[in-house]
């Protein structure tokens, strides 16, 4: 049986091991971004702490030894989109009856300094397997510690930034990109056009587009495709006030541009070679 109602938890940036650079143009972007982590994983990460779901950079430690494949095996730029989940086990049992190529659940941690102390914010993820989806990584997450990664200070950004609303997918076949998430959510999330395929989860849609139709919404602000034909190109940000994104995109010398729909755009080149759009809705 489909998983209903899939809700994002976090969408993640891959920034190998440029994450110094990385977090100082996040913070430039007008993000609030958390210190950094140390995952039991190997990996390490910065977040940007939104109403419901999150951005995530993430990477690794310049001349670490054993670097994770999942980051390895990827360009920079948008890598992954994460769904929540109440219980990993469950989650595991239902995709493989769905026939979804699928990992077993792993448990991780990383410190969090909360209040003066150290503590340990503990995850369980169910991930697809490698290639599952086209141009990209995509997982569940189960946070078993949630006071301690959705913390009031650390929401607070000065964008205006409350939510992911939506991402944008690559793929040169887009009906065959988009049969993953009809056997993992069912078809009635999934619509489909001559443009492309849509996935409409709860406050967030996927939109899958042809490589020719990626310019048309974004213009020349689109990432690197680095030869892929099928990869995670665009996020949009819903903000407060597109005047707060902008003042504080200009403070931060950023590049972005105002379409004429209302979106204020952030070219790749500026992010990470991942697109960033602000909106209001």
């Amino acid at each position: 049986m489909p998983l209903r109602d899939p809700a994002l938890d976090h969408a993640v940036v891959n920034v190998r091991d440029q994450m110094d650079r990385a977090v100082q143009i996040y913070r430039r972007l007008g993000f609030h971004m958390t210190e950094r982590g140390y995952h039991t994983l190997g990996s390490i990460n910065h977040l940007a702490m939104l109403e419901h779901d999150y951005i995530e950079l993430i990477g690794f430690e310049p001349n670490t030894a054993n670097v994770r494949t999942d980051i390895l095996g990827y360009p920079c730029g948008l890598n992954a989109l994460v769904f929540g989940m109440s219980d990993a086990n469950s989650v595991y049992a239902e995709l493989q009856n769905s026939d979804v190529p699928v990992e077993p659940p792993i448990a991780f941690s990383r410190p969090v300094l909360v209040d003066g102390s150290n503590q340990d914010a503990r995850f369980q993820t169910v991930r697809l397997t490698k290639d599952a989806v086209a141009g990209g990584r995509v997982y569940f997450c189960q946070h078993l510690t949630p006071e301690l990664v959705w913390r009031p200070e650390w929401q607070r950004h000065a964008n205006g930034a409350v939510a992911l609303t939506r991402a944008v997918l690559v793929s040169a076949d887009p009906p065959r990109a988009v049969g993953i998430f009809k056997r993992m959510f069912g078809d009635p999330v999934v619509s489909t056009d001559r443009n492309g395929a849509i996935v409409s989860c709860k406050r967030f849609r996927i939109e899958i587009v042809p490589p020719d139709g990626l310019a048309g919404s974004l213009g020349r602000n689109v990432p690197e495709a680095d030869g892929r034909s099928d990869y995670m190109a665009a996020m949009a940000v819903r903000t407060q006030s597109l005047e707060k994104a902008e003042a504080a995109l200009s403070a931060g010398g950023n590049k972005h541009t105002r379409f004429p729909d209302g979106r204020d755009v952030v070219p790749a080149s500026e992010t990470m070679n991942v697109t960033i759009e602000f909106v209001l809705s």
